[in-house]
């Protein structure tokens, strides 16, 4: 972690600051006093007396959380009473972290739980009177200690690269076992009268190393640096299984994800005979297609070939109407590549497809799709009617599994939905550098289709 990032705290205006002041004192006033909670009874009485072995510093306030971990409140210690902030308090907690995000220089680097406990921060210490600056000052502090740039490798499951490579700004890279070696070396050198000192890097270089790896360099606070990290190799583990032979099958998934995101599924089966157990037997579920090897040739068509716009959705730069409507359609069609089951497959192939191609809620969707399909994958009049007829008869099971749970009854019209998919944002990619609306986008494709016509 380098701290040689720039926090421009100067960047936040006056105006702002004093509003934010404002609020953190009305905040203040919606923190309801309450007796500590009752300790839950032991469940039997112990033999020994209790004995308190050291004290474990923490934060001096906590959460609130309901039966799903999610946070729906704050507290902190006043004495031996807790101040609490729930309901309509922590609602207008919220309201205040979403309006902080939204200035600058807090707009980008900054998760909201972070701010949330920045906020509560300053309330606690406030009301212990241990600090007397506004929450603006406080906000602009605990964001400047905490900015810096943070470097994560996030490894790729079921990959094998030919080299390193950049896609945009991020790379992918086979990851260096001296790492972990490097690392056991510090361990041994720190404690040298430990005997396993250095044997965790030693596993995790045997379990990680040379594996493909998505390397992300943010600038932020820790928390939104590994949200981001993840949220980036996510991505790119798409972009893979696109280039991967599961991109145009209906019932080969590729099980590229970030290591341990998601598993291949396996069902596990015990062996009788006589009533004894005579064997175990796993059941995998991955189709046939376990580890890809991007080849140089295929990293050279995704860098500086025919996918080499796929770049844009990775380099930092503003994103116009038409990338970013592309950009969600084609992710969402990489997250259907990634699934195991054939039916959310399709049903995840098809939404991508009317997320890209249908104009607005007053076309008839599954017309309109299957005409811009064709004109967008096809050249002669057969191969058009030809794709209009599977974009039809493969929408016909996907209606089947979404309103009755059916099945798809030909698998070779679902494969036929798949490389018209396929063709299609592959064709939608390379126009990144030609259209800046949708609109102009389906224009155009509408044109072509009138003028065939």
């Amino acid at each position: 972690m380098s701290n040689g990032a720039s926090f421009d705290a100067q960047a936040l205006h006056p105006k702002a600051a004093a509003s934010f002041d404002r609020r953190g004192d009305r905040l203040l006033a919606l923190f309801e006093r309450r007796p500590p909670p009752p300790s839950p009874p032991e469940p039997f009485e112990s033999r020994r007396p209790a004995e308190v072995v050291h004290a474990i510093a923490s934060d001096p306030f906590g959460e609130l959380c309901d039966a799903g971990l999610r946070t729906t409140g704050w507290y902190y210690y006043e004495g031996a009473e807790q101040m609490t902030l729930s309901g309509p308090g922590y609602r207008e907690l919220r309201l205040l972290v979403e309006d902080v995000g939204r200035k600058q220089p807090f707009r980008s680097g900054f998760s909201r739980r972070f701010l949330e406990r920045a906020v509560i921060t300053w309330c606690q210490a406030s009301s212990t009177g241990k600090t007397a600056v506004g929450l603006a000052s406080h906000l602009l502090n605990e964001c400047s200690r905490a900015y810096a740039e943070h470097v994560y490798l996030v490894p790729l499951a079921y990959l094998e690269i030919a080299h390193d490579f950049k896609i945009g700004e991020v790379r992918l890279i086979t990851v260096p076992p001296e790492l972990f070696e490097e690392a056991a070396q510090r361990a041994r050198e720190r404690h040298p009268d430990k005997e396993n000192a250095g044997r965790s890097s030693e596993e995790l270089g045997r379990k990680l190393g040379n594996v493909a790896a998505v390397e992300v360099r943010t600038l932020g606070e820790k928390r939104f640096a590994a949200d981001r990290a993840l949220e980036v190799a996510r991505d790119v583990a798409g972009v893979i299984r696109f280039m991967s032979p599961a991109a145009i099958s209906a019932t080969v998934p590729s099980p590229v994800h970030p290591l341990g995101h998601d598993p291949l599924p396996s069902i596990q089966m015990l062996r009788l005979e006589d009533s004894r157990l005579v064997g175990a037997e796993a059941e995998f579920f991955h189709a046939g297609l376990a580890m890809w090897k991007l080849s140089a040739p295929d990293i050279e068509q995704l860098t500086n070939g025919s996918l080499a716009n796929i770049g844009h959705f990775f380099d930092g730069r503003p994103l116009n109407d038409f990338a970013e409507r592309l950009r969600h359609a084609f992710f969402g069609f990489c997250r259907a590549i990634g699934r195991y089951d054939a039916g959310d497959r399709l049903v995840g192939a098809i939404s991508a497809l009317e997320c890209l191609l249908v104009r607005d809620e007053s076309e008839p969707i599954q017309y309109s799709v299957a005409d811009r399909v064709a004109f967008l994958t096809a050249h002669t009049q057969s191969e058009r009617l030809e794709a209009v007829s599977t974009y039809k008869r493969a929408y016909a099971f996907r209606s089947g599994i979404v309103h009755r749970l059916a099945g798809i009854a030909e698998e070779e019209v679902a494969d036929g939905l798949f490389r018209l998919a396929f063709i299609a944002f592959h064709k939608a990619i390379t126009g990144l550098t030609i259209f800046d609306s949708r609109q102009a986008f389906l224009d155009g494709l509408d044109r072509v289709k009138f003028r065939a016509t």
